[in-house]
């Protein structure tokens, strides 16, 4: 349980002191957090101290990433990440040594495999501490976390280790007890992560609704009073609404990172300004708890999201995989796709990770517990259930994401909904299915946003048909080289109107109207046509090479001519 005076006292003013270590001093910043301290909040994301004990000791202030190709500058303290840097090299060692000697109190590598003893020897001699991470978790991301959490201990000026860390229904029930009303700690999403239960204090429906739901009810005027608070640094309060009563809310933040935000009720709006200094110096002891969270949910995510991976394309130990996430050989399975219109998404872009937690909040508010993953720039989501006998849940699921991205986000998301299989060893061909209604979605606009591959299975086909053809000259049309090499000597467009001709379905009126022109005109370029290129359009077997020829030319359908 969090000491509530040391809560409302967050003031440190002890000053460290050069510790040694081996043959070499590492000099320690005044605010430098220690590396035991450290470790406490990351140790869920895998990071881990592989040399000596002594380590522990030393204090670090921030990190940086590591440029082979640059000089190590001085930084009293600093965390040097080095991603790529490898055990077996012998420069790896120089540059543990180089680091310790521009005052880092720690350079952190990923073991990719291999033993780590060589980089362990060299920073114990050196007088640095060697950190390892897990290698599933993006160097980017680590980055981000140490720096978060560096920032935030700094702020705070006291130990990250208290309060205890992860308890934020004991941070939540000191806060209220010290601020004087029923109290909320909530992340981004909005979902309520703890709350305090004292007896005595004022609760209303809105705080009911959110315990009962774990999520702040959507009411009107809730987007107003969020902006607000994630604008402020400051503690902003808010009058009475229908039905509530008055609240002060804060921010809280690693930096200039957002992580969610604290709320109280006032119910008589007497708490004073003893409140708001209290209220703010929760918050950063609340940011410490949430990276903690954080720094575990994106190590459980990526290596969730690597076991959906090894089902999805049938790689590694797939079997395993498969018992990791509990899955039944023998239930039916799904899997959803989805992408930006335009390409560019990578795992690293700020727009993927917001996408991926709006997926999830999405898919787990519908359907429940869901696998996802994020391969070439697609999110796959696998889901599994009875649910699935009912196709319509999961467009409206699609429907519901595409539409959500597209107000929150900003973004144009395709949404492709791959067929229902029976078992676990039919999901690779689901998936695929699911990865060409994305590719077909973007060609064809005119086929909407969201689809299903058994909605859109004949254009399926006629994709893959046409992607054969387009890659095996045996397959084309002769009739089809004749056509474009005379549009091309003699600045005619017989192939633009044969494939509009073919696309309505011999429908000269329709036809004549998708290429402005009038009917007539489209029956002399038909007659003509059928002269000079000595072609039947009343026999299929002329008719079909020519028109998949002629799709593939163009690129796809054909639209206005002249």
């Amino acid at each position: 349980m969090a000491n509530p005076t040391k809560l409302a006292a967050i003031r440190c003013t002890s000053r460290q002191t050069p510790r040694k270590l081996g043959r070499m001093t590492a000099v320690v910043s005044p605010r430098g957090v220690s590396i035991a301290d450290l470790l406490a909040v990351l140790e869920s994301a895998g990071l881990r101290l592989a040399s000596s004990d002594e380590g522990r000791k030393l204090g670090v202030t921030r990190a940086v990433l590591y440029d082979p190709c640059s000089a190590v500058d001085r930084l009293s303290g600093g965390v040097l990440v080095a991603p790529g840097l490898r055990s077996a090299d012998d420069a790896a060692r120089g540059v543990v040594a180089r680091a310790a000697g521009q005052g880092f109190g720690a350079v952190v590598v990923k073991a990719y495999g291999e033993a780590v003893t060589p980089l362990v020897r060299a920073a114990d001699a050196a007088g640095i501490a060697l950190l390892v991470v897990s290698d599933a978790i993006e160097w980017l991301h680590l980055h981000s976390l140490l720096n978060n959490a560096l920032v935030t201990a700094t702020h705070v000026g006291r130990s990250l280790s208290l309060p205890a860390v992860g308890d934020l229904f004991a941070l939540a029930g000191a806060t209220a007890a010290i601020v004087g009303g029923a109290t909320a700690i909530e992340d981004t999403s909005r979902r309520v992560l703890a709350y305090s239960h004292l007896p005595g204090q004022a609760i209303d429906e809105e705080r009911q609704r959110g315990i009962l739901g774990r999520r702040v009810p959507d009411l009107p005027y809730n987007d107003e009073q969020y902006r607000q608070v994630y604008a402020s640094r400051g503690v902003v309060r808010f009058a009475a609404p229908p039905l509530a009563l008055p609240r002060l809310a804060v921010a809280v933040r690693a930096g200039t990172d957002l992580l969610g935000s604290i709320w109280v009720i006032d119910p008589a709006g007497s708490l004073g300004a003893r409140a708001e200094e209290a209220l703010l110096a929760a918050a950063p002891v609340a940011a410490l708890h949430l990276l903690h969270a954080r720094s575990f949910e994106a190590l459980a995510r990526q290596q969730r999201g690597e076991f959906v991976r090894q089902i999805l394309e049938n790689a590694g130990r797939a079997d395993d995989a498969a018992d990791a996430l509990g899955l039944e050989t023998r239930r039916p399975y799904a899997v959803l796709a989805f992408a930006p219109v335009e390409f560019g998404l990578t795992e690293s872009t700020p727009t993927a990770g917001r996408l991926l937690d709006m997926v999830t909040l999405h898919c787990e508010a519908r359907i429940g517990h869901t696998g996802l993953v994020m391969i070439g720039g697609t999110l796959f989501v696998l889901v599994a259930g009875p649910h699935l006998g009912r196709p319509e849940v999961l467009t409206q699921l699609a429907t519901e994401v595409v539409t959500a991205a597209g107000t929150s986000l900003r973004l144009r998301l395709l949404a492709g909904i791959g067929p229902t299989v029976d078992d676990l060893a039919s999901v690779r061909g689901a998936h695929h299915e699911a990865a060409r209604v994305i590719a077909l979605l973007r060609q064809r606009p005119d086929l909407g946003p969201v689809a299903t591959a058994d909605r859109v299975s004949d254009q399926l086909v006629l994709a893959h048909l046409r992607a054969q053809l387009g890659s095996d000259p045996k397959l084309t049309s002769h009739r089809a080289w004749a056509v474009a090499a005379h549009d091309a000597t003699r600045g005619t467009n017989y192939s633009q109107v044969l494939l509009a001709y073919f696309d309505a379905v011999g429908d000269v009126g329709l036809t004549a109207k998708r290429l402005s022109l009038h009917p007539n005109t489209v029956r002399y370029r038909l007659r003509r046509a059928t002269e000079l290129f000595h072609l039947d359009l009343a026999d299929p077997e002329q008719v079909l090479p020519l028109w998949m020829a002629l799709t593939v030319r163009s690129g796809g359908t054909a639209e206005s001519a002249d």
